[in-house]
């Protein structure tokens, strides 16, 4: 139920509030429909937020609203917000938030690494990338070096296959064409949205290796 809750082992202990919350289930996969009910006693306009949408509804004693988990939606732990604004003005208003799991696309970096530590302007940057991901899934990678200035070049993008059964080892290789010297950094990044433009997408993971 709505309220103050405690993450223990995955599961949620939600202590009844002012306005308590019950979904029709703890977790859910990007598309599926999240249908949440919201009771109390105190009447007013309730106000609740998930995923970008929002609802104002009329409340008094119950109200509910249902969500959709955009299908490009990273695992991990979100939140079902809610605002109550009392009818009566002598009553304090009152906001929280009940928590979901979604079980969307988790990559992790499992190592990274170089063939070198020092390069010299027109090597090529031979990286190794190991990742492991819980599905199945082709995401664009996104590189850039980062100089002792702060300055990003990006260096290029290029789509990975990777699988849930094994780790999968990524070797990007780019041209370093930096003039300055001192301590560099190769940084990369994996997004949902394949494309060209380098601003656009949703990132999944990054990471970054320094070298001179």
């Amino acid at each position: 139920k709505g309220g103050k809750g405690i993450y223990l082992n995955d599961i949620y202990l939600h202590f009844q509030g002012i306005v308590s919350v019950e979904t029709d289930r703890q977790v859910y996969a990007p598309g599926d429909v999240v249908h949440a009910v919201f009771m109390g006693v105190q009447p007013g306009e309730l106000i609740v937020r998930a995923f970008s949408e929002i609802y104002k509804l009329d409340f008094s004693s119950s109200a509910s609203a249902s969500f959709q988990v955009p299908e490009d939606t990273l695992a991990g732990t979100y939140g079902i917000t809610w605002e109550l604004v009392p009818t009566d003005p002598a009553h304090s208003g009152a906001s929280g938030t009940h928590a979901i799991d979604i079980s969307g696309l988790e990559v992790k970096a499992a190592g990274t690494s170089l063939e070198k530590g020092k390069y010299m302007p027109g090597d090529t940057i031979n990286a190794h990338i190991l990742f492991e991901s819980n599905k199945d899934q082709t995401l664009e990678m996104r590189c850039w070096v980062i100089k002792p200035s702060g300055d990003w070049t990006y260096l290029g993008n290029s789509n990975v296959t990777l699988s849930a059964q094994k780790q999968s080892d990524v070797q990007p290789s780019y041209t370093f064409t930096s003039e300055e010297a001192g301590i560099h950094e190769f940084k990369y990044g994996l997004y949902q949205v394949a494309g060209s433009n380098e601003f656009t997408g949703q990132l999944v993971v990054s990471g970054g290796i320094r070298f001179e």
